[in-house]
């Protein structure tokens, strides 16, 4: 069942791989596609080629953003290209210049490449965004990012010298960290306070929000969600900051946090995927817990690598902020710096869940076809 449509499917994946570039008309601009979105905006006129073309893509798109640089080589692998498996050889620095200018990019990608090549390292996080001053500039700066929700939007998203607060519980009434309110809006107004927890009341949110906007005190809180990806966050942010997490499971009262005795970070900044912090102040126990993390890899099971190879990024501070003009050739070359990270990334970031995560999504994949057609059948 379905050997015609999965064939269509290995076909065209077989034909359009070598694609470098391709053009799309969005609305009435004409913008470029570039390798994985070229594949990607593919539209087959049967509904069932289609839909199991979406299949095949979702499975890209998931194992592409646990593991940047496998979503090409899973369809790849789905359409039995054997070769493909080059892309997991290991590879010098002179290979990723060579490999860098043999690429289909613009010159000033190829030089913002080259330049960004200098500071990657296997752990090392690399973002695009909006130059502020119109000007083209690669930026390195020592941060811990996490994964994190805002849970309120204040008038601004980044601070200097702001203090913690852990709790590893949902706060649900006001009155549970009241304390806190008043401490900050008699003594330290000015002085952003961030609490991470398991959620908050709307009534809380409420009356952050409120103050907040009254100036009476500077509250950024933020949801550490309890779940495989995010169960230590926690414990990861108490080790960066210094501070100690207030856990209800442990019979600790919120009532109990010394709030003259605080940890402050040097500074924080929220982006699209969570918080990036920066602190200097406690590089050696980061150092120390980063290894113990590396020594537990070989003895969890292939699933539990996944979890801590993210956690050990997470502790990584390297970031690397590529700035470019938000100009006409914004679009365009976002696009090319995208795909040219990735393949930086995919070289250098050589961690032991490439291949798990690239062969565990393979068999999703494949047990997925097979299911739908058994119940077709």
């Amino acid at each position: 069942m379905y050997e015609k449509e999965i064939e269509t499917i290995k076909k065209y994946l077989r034909e359009n791989f070598q694609v470098e570039k391709s053009l799309m008309l969005d609305g009435k601009n004409l913008r470029s596609q570039r390798k994985l979105q070229h594949i990607f905006f593919k539209r087959f006129s049967d509904s069932k080629t289609q839909k199991l073309f979406e299949i095949v893509l979702m499975h890209s798109e998931k194992v592409e953003r646990i593991s940047p640089g496998s979503g090409i080589e899973l369809l790849k692998r789905y359409a039995n290209l054997h070769d493909s498996q080059k892309l997991f050889k290991p590879i010098n620095l002179e290979d990723l210049n060579h490999l860098i200018k043999d690429r289909n990019f613009s010159t000033i990608t190829q030089s913002i490449l080259l330049e960004c090549l200098k500071y990657c390292k296997p752990t090392s996080r690399l973002n695009i965004k909006k130059s502020i001053n119109q000007k083209t500039y690669v930026e390195v700066s020592s941060r811990y990012n996490f994964l994190v929700e805002s849970l309120t939007k204040n008038k601004t998203n980044n601070g200097s010298n702001a203090k913690l607060i852990l709790i590893d519980g949902f706060i649900e009434n006001v009155s549970e960290i009241h304390h806190i309110f008043h401490y900050f809006s008699t003594k330290e107004p000015a002085t952003p306070f961030l609490i991470f927890c398991r959620g908050m009341s709307d009534d809380v949110l409420s009356t952050i929000s409120t103050n907040n906007q009254r100036g009476s005190f500077n509250c950024h809180p933020y949801k550490v969600n309890f779940d495989l990806e995010s169960a230590n966050t926690l414990v990861d942010i108490a080790v960066i900051s210094g501070c100690d997490v207030i856990s209800s499971l442990k019979g600790e009262l919120i009532s109990s946090i010394q709030l003259d005795s605080l940890k402050t970070i040097d500074y924080f900044s929220n982006n699209n995927q969570g918080i990036s912090i920066k602190n200097s102040k406690y590089n050696e126990n980061v150092r120390i817990h980063v290894s113990r993390l590396k020594k537990k890899l070989d003895e969890v099971t292939n699933e539990g690598k996944k979890y801590l190879i993210q956690r050990i990024k997470s502790l990584s501070a390297n970031l690397i902020d590529v700035a470019i003009p938000d100009d006409i050739n914004y679009f365009s070359r976002s696009q090319e710096l995208d795909e040219g990270i990735r393949i930086l990334i995919s070289y250098i970031n050589k961690c032991p869940d490439t291949e798990i995560v690239l062969t565990e999504f393979q068999k999703k994949l494949l047990d997925t076809i097979d299911n739908i057609a058994v119940i077709v059948n």
